[in-house]
């Protein structure tokens, strides 16, 4: 047993391993991106496509009578890719997204290799590679695969700030955060985690806190000229979207049941004769009222979106086909056992498992407030993936064998 595991050990612990999850990762990516078509499903993809096309037409960044509705960054990749090749409208942008899903894996290998071993992070990245759900993403016009990417390499950063002390590590996480709130806002909560994280972490504490202050600081730098912008086009300074207030009502006003359903937008008169700003104001004081007046319909909608969050099958019931059903039980319920007996067998020290669990229980907190999907759980998974490898690493490797990446 003990010279298998020292087998075990050696080949988990180079980077064979990596080279096949890598692998394994583009080509099922390039093979998506190949043949998905240019029909898209989602709302969320009209827009994001118009705002490109009027980017395009010289309009500007404009939706409907919005000028600051969705944050720039995916519209923006969307204008930079929109070539078309072999007829395809789109083709360009997948196999962009292949690339940068592709990165994505090794870059969580990278984080897990260091906080969890190297075999861990060969089982990371594996898991990771397969992974349907983010292969799928890859072959539409979402900004799931471009904003995973980013928050690999937030994360990253961040755990290279954490271990190695550098500050320069910190603005480098600091700058790909602020690109990160560009892309999803909702974001934002977690950078100011991961910049408390460095603070508590690094030793001296005057080196945490200047790590801290660096990351927020670039942050905040990379994500101005957005504010500017809307300052100088629409005479109010935000860094985030008026899209926000509409969001939270849809996750707790009284139309709310921890789904998606934008429709009230056209049912509620009132807010024709609003601009995207008053729209966002009142649309937000409506939901946080709805809210406050109704504590346990709050509690019991949190709890459903919770649920739908971290569901092994899918929501929407278009999706639940047999196909779907087997294929998403097969891809997350493993990983969903694994996990639970990694944190019940305490597989990873404590302040590294904060590390790793900050991201997964700050998202599920957040979409106990705003609507509750399996989409939004797609930059989560692969944390969960880190500590259900740590278990299956502990149960397979020799304990004088495990390594840490470097």
């Amino acid at each position: 047993m003990a010279d298998f595991r020292a087998r075990v050990a050696v080949i988990m612990g180079g980077r064979s391993l990596l080279y096949a999850a890598l692998a394994v990762a583009l080509a099922l990516r390039v093979a998506r991106a190949v043949t998905a078509g240019d029909a898209q499903g989602f709302s969320d993809s009209d827009s994001y496509i118009t705002i490109a096309d009027n980017l395009l037409a010289g309009r500007g960044f404009v939706w409907g009578d919005q000028l600051a509705g969705r944050p720039p960054l995916y519209p923006l990749m969307i204008a930079a890719t929109r070539i078309t090749l072999f007829g395809r409208h789109f083709l360009l942008l997948y196999l962009v997204q292949a690339v940068l899903g592709t990165l994505t894996v090794y870059f969580f290998w990278l984080s897990a290799g260091r906080l969890i071993g190297r075999g861990a992070g060969a089982l990371t990245a594996l898991l990771l590679a397969a992974y349907p759900f983010h292969v799928y993403y890859v072959g539409t016009v979402l900004s799931e695969t471009l904003f995973i990417f980013l928050v690999s390499a937030v994360f990253m950063l961040l755990v290279k700030t954490i271990e190695d002390g550098r500050l320069g590590w910190a603005a480098g996480c600091g700058i790909i955060s602020g690109a990160a709130h560009l892309t999803r806002p909702s974001v934002l909560g977690l950078v100011v985690i991961f910049a408390a994280m460095a603070a508590w972490r690094l030793r001296p504490p005057t080196r945490g806190i200047s790590a801290a202050a660096l990351l927020l600081g670039a942050a905040f730098l990379a994500a101005l000229p957005w504010g500017l912008r809307n300052r100088a086009v629409t005479g109010h300074f935000l860094i985030s979207t008026t899209g926000v207030g509409a969001s939270l009502y849809d996750g707790l006003g009284p139309q709310a049941d921890g789904s998606s359903d934008m429709s009230f937008l056209n049912e509620m008169n009132e807010l024709e004769e609003m601009d995207e700003f008053e729209r966002d104001r009142y649309l937000r004081d409506k939901a946080i009222e709805t809210g406050a007046s109704s504590p346990l319909r709050a509690g019991r909608l949190a709890v459903v979106k919770a649920w739908r969050f971290w569901t092994p099958v899918p929501n929407d019931p278009s999706f639940r086909t047999p196909l779907y059903v087997v294929v998403s039980l097969l891809a997350v319920a493993p990983v969903y056992l694994l996990a639970l007996a990694g944190l019940a067998g305490r597989v990873v020290k404590l302040e590294r498992l904060l590390t790793i669990a900050a991201a997964p229980l700050y998202f599920t907190l957040l979409h106990m407030v705003f609507v509750g999907s399996t989409r939004y759980r797609a930059p989560v998974m692969p944390f969960v993936m880190m500590i259900a490898a740590a278990w299956v690493a502990m149960m397979v490797e020799d304990p004088a064998q495990r390594t840490t990446e470097h």
